[in-house]
C-alpha cells in the first residue's frame, strides 16, 4: 500500500482495540478506530511436524503475509475485514514458524482476522502460538 508522503515513525499502539484470542481455533482478531494507518503482527507457531495447514485472513484493507520470511499471500484493494475472506495454504516446518503480517488501511476504521486452520476451517490442537520472543524451551 502506499499513503501520501508524511513524516513517519514507529510506535507501540498503547490504545485499547477489540481483541478477540480463541486458543482452541487459532483465530486472532484486531481492530482500531483510527484511519490512514499500518501495522504489523508478528507471531511465532511452533509444530512438531512438518505441517500443511491454512491462513484464513480478513483485512480492512491490504493485506501482506510473510512465513518465514518468505511472502506467501499479497492483496491490495479497498475492503471489510470478514473473517475467512481469503485462504493461503501454507505448510508449517518443524519447529518455529514466523509469520509477519502488514495491514495497511485508508481510510475508516481498520481491522483484520488471523487464523490457522485446517483444511476443513477447524483449529489445530497441535500447534502453539508464541511470542516472537520467547526463549526456546519455554512456553508462553
Amino acid at each position: 500500500c502506499s499513503m501520501a508522503a508524511s513524516p513517519i515513525s514507529w510506535i507501540l499502539s498503547s490504545g485499547t482495540p477489540s481483541v478477540l484470542a480463541l486458543a482452541a481455533t487459532g483465530a486472532v482478531a484486531v481492530g482500531f478506530g483510527v484511519a490512514a494507518v499500518t501495522a504489523y503482527g508478528l507471531i511465532t507457531i511452533e509444530s512438531a511436524e512438518q505441517k500443511q495447514v491454512q491462513f484464513r485472513t480478513g483485512s480492512n484493507e491490504s493485506i501482506k503475509i510473510w512465513l518465514n520470511g518468505k511472502e506467501v499471500w499479497r492483496l491490495n484493494r479497498v475492503q471489510d475485514a470478514i473473517i475467512d475472506d481469503q485462504i493461503t495454504d501454507v505448510t508449517l516446518r518443524p519447529g518455529r514458524n514466523q509469520v509477519l503480517l502488514k495491514i495497511c488501511n485508508r481510510v475508516g476504521s481498520w481491522g483484520f482476522y488471523f487464523r490457522v486452520t485446517d483444511k476443513n476451517g477447524r483449529g489445530i490442537q497441535d500447534i502453539r502460538f508464541l511470542r516472537p520472543d520467547t526463549p526456546a524451551g519455554m512456553i508462553s
